[in-house]
């Protein structure tokens, strides 16, 4: 009888469990960091174009050239690529997750099964189940900006797999493929040079026959390509602007302001166990792990003390299970290396901790679950364990896949849990506003909206984005003098966050304070906001205090960043009409009119312009249609009626 294992009914269902649990965020929004590294990432935006950028440019360069020191490429490429077939549409981004999830599941059989473990098969399918399935994963999988996690490990496996095709066939172009599959993964995310110490890892346990002297050769092809690729990540990142100082600030790793490496390690060690014990027991499972979620531990506390033991006994006996060549003690090490770059144990991470960060070390635990497993003689009762473990993890996957539907969902279901964390509550309170903003004006929500930001700046109280937005909630609600205070705040936190004195002017310019908002506008531009907003802020409130050369030069400049911006057109139509340039100003009251059709005050001054220019018969036309799309602009119905009584 054919074991089922062997089958192609096995493959085929290693395949179908990631679709059914992720099946249905085809359907899904963006969300979360999809929107920064997506939706204004301007080298996504700018679709094919904009991927030689992409490959010259830190990760986050994209935005406003934020410089995170990341460099990968890759995801961004596709992102690009995405967005010249489907501009906005999320559904190709979720569509590509689930079927590398799919075909990562497969990927791990393919390499456990080569394994000389007992009964490889069975092995290589419930450690490729066990991945499939575990709840941990939803993050990564249901987030679209998370297909740096996915391409990494899709690559980084093939390489294995390929470097094992070559032990056992001898094959050289194996190690052509190879090579390019781990450029592929570095490229993806720089986590992979890990696998420098995993494929020797895997060579040391399971194919102890491998000299050494084999083993250097075949690393020596992976080892060069590490390093052209360190050099390529050192030349780009080396043209970048400064690294941001928010990138290793305490609202992202709050253990960076532990003044002392003994609790600082302690600490890290307790985020360490928190992700182990996540992945047993995935509640609650969380988008945010920011400040100040995490407590700070004392080394000299108990708890550290027993956090420090724990962790030397862990290592101590992964170490001694890897050297006896004990299958076990290899996914333990395969957790522990793949996880070091983002533990904060060794160096800083820009990062706390996140559930996308144990995707791949998780392989290692679930590969050691079953091999211990085997070992155990269980009673037949018991041997349907592992499936009805299989339901559960598969039903909490399910489950939890389904708050990421958007911003919304997921904020309101996580704010439970995240009392203690600034950026969870500033989450939160965003997602309220918004929906004050462009839903629902119910007071209801600006006042929980309000009751959330403060609660972030409680905790975070230099919380930049979290005064902002409040002061941007006022604005809306018009409540001015509010906003004034947040936005003042923000500068007096950080004199060079731009965002703050856009938001000022926008203040002054609703008061009709036009002077400010002219001088609050030129410094949102000198502090990096050089938008088309900007300039076309700054020209409009300069032609409230009769500065029309001035505006004149800010609505051109308008027009140079965004050629589509219609208003700017109409005011440069206004500007020009007023200095007597009738055909200047008429062809902009055209251009605006071709971007906006439906434009009433477009139309309008059009029609004004010729009468000025003494053409009654396409004066009165424009005048016309800018009556019948909005009767009540102005006075345009007095005007027309004055036309028809000549």
């Amino acid at each position: 009888m054919l074991n089922f294992y062997s089958t192609i009914q096995a493959k085929f269902l290693l395949i179908l469990v990631p679709l059914l649990i992720y099946g249905a965020t085809t359907s899904y929004d963006f969300a979360v960091d999809d929107h920064g590294i997506i939706n204004d990432h301007a080298h996504v935006l700018a679709g094919v174009d904009g991927i030689d950028e992409i490959f010259t440019t830190n990760y986050r360069n994209g935005i406003l050239q934020f410089n995170d020191g990341l460099y990968r490429p890759l995801s961004l490429a596709i992102f690009a690529t995405f967005e010249e077939i489907a501009p906005g549409s999320p559904m190709p981004g979720h569509f590509l997750n689930i079927a590398l999830c799919a075909l990562i599941t497969v990927l791990i059989f393919f390499l456990v099964k080569e394994f000389p473990v007992k009964d490889p098969k069975k092995t290589a399918f419930w450690t490729a189940l066990f991945f499939a399935i575990m709840p941990v994963h939803t993050e990564v999988v249901a987030n679209i900006k998370s297909l740096d996690e996915l391409l990494s490990i899709t690559f980084a496996l093939t390489t294995c797999i390929s470097i094992l095709s070559y032990l056992k066939n001898r094959n050289v172009a194996f190690i052509g493929l190879a090579a390019l599959t781990f450029f592929l993964a570095l490229l993806s995310k720089e986590s992979s040079l890990t696998y420098l110490a995993i494929i020797p890892l895997i060579i040391y346990v399971f194919f102890p026959s491998t000299s050494l002297k084999s083993s250097a050769v075949l690393m020596f092809p992976l080892a060069t390509i590490a390093g052209i690729w360190l050099y390529i990540r050192h030349t780009v990142l080396s043209n970048m602007p400064a690294l941001d100082p928010e990138v290793f600030g305490m609202l992202n790793n709050p253990l960076t302001i532990i003044n002392n490496y003994p609790d600082q390690l302690a600490s890290a060690l307790n985020v360490q166990l928190t992700g182990l014990y996540k992945l047993f027991v995935p509640y609650p499972l969380l988008h945010d792990y920011s400040y100040d979620y995490f407590p700070v531990v004392k080394m000299a506390s108990m708890y550290g003390a027993f956090l420090l033991a724990l962790f030397i006994a862990l290592a101590g006996i992964t170490v001694w299970g890897v050297y006896r060549r004990k299958y076990w003690a290899f996914g333990l090490a395969f957790y522990g290396i793949t996880i070091s770059p983002v533990a904060n144990i060794i160096f800083q991470n820009s990062t706390i901790f996140g559930e996308r960060l144990l995707f791949t070390p998780s392989l290692g635990i679930a590969f050691t679950i079953v091999i211990l497993a085997s070992k155990i003689k269980a009673p037949k009762a018991l041997i349907w364990g592992p499936v009805i473990l299989s339901f559960v993890y598969g039903f909490l996957s399910f489950d939890r896949q389904q708050y990421w539907k958007n911003n919304d969902t997921l904020f309101a279901q996580d704010i439970t849990h995240l009392e203690n964390s600034a950026r969870g509550n500033y989450n939160y309170a965003t997602s309220l506003y918004k929906k004050y903003k462009d839903i629902d004006r119910s007071e209801a929500y600006k006042d929980e909206a309000l009751i959330y930001f403060d609660r972030a700046i409680s905790i975070y109280p230099d919380y930049l984005d979290a005064w902002n937005n409040k002061g941007s909630l006022h604005i809306f609600a018009k409540e001015y003098s509010l906003a004034e205070k947040s936005f003042l705040k923000v500068i007096e936190i950080q004199p060079l966050y731009g965002k703050a004195y856009f938001n000022l002017a926008v203040v002054y310019q609703e008061t009709e304070k036009y002077a400010l908002a002219a001088e609050y506008y030129q410094k949102a531009i000198d502090h990096n906001i050089s938008n088309a907003d900007a300039y076309y802020g700054l020209g409009y409130n300069l032609g409230f205090i009769n500065k029309m050369d001035e505006a004149k030069a800010a609505f051109e400049k308008t027009i140079k960043l965004d050629a589509n911006y219609s208003k700017a057109y109409v005011q440069l139509g206004k500007i020009y009409g007023q200095s007597g340039q009738a055909e200047k100003s008429i062809n902009a009251f055209k251009k605006s009119i071709a971007l906006n059709p439906n434009d009433a005050e477009s139309h309008f001054y059009l029609g004004i312009t010729y009468l000025n220019a003494g053409n009654k018969v396409e004066g009165q036309k424009s005048i016309e249609v800018a009556y019948r799309l909005d009767p009540n602009f102005n006075n345009v119905g007095q005007i027309l009626q004055q036309l028809k009584a000549q």
